[in-house]
């Protein structure tokens, strides 16, 4: 019970009541995943500073 309130609830299942969900338009779960995917492909990340790629280089060339 300590945590209850810490609980992460994924916004891809919709949890609400039915008359709700179809008031909003009735969005599938299809469609909230093609649309959260299409989201998160759009994400660019900032690149890795040269140090950071020597290193991963360094650590590379142990690898089997």
């Amino acid at each position: 019970m300590e945590n209850f309130r810490n609980i992460w609830y994924s916004d891809l299942f919709d949890r609400e009541m039915y008359d709700k969900w179809q008031e909003d338009g009735s969005k599938r779960f299809s469609d909230r995943l093609r649309e959260k995917t299409l989201e998160a492909m759009q994400h660019q990340t900032d690149p890795l500073a040269p140090e950071m790629m020597d290193e991963l280089d360094k650590m590379q060339k142990h690898w089997k």
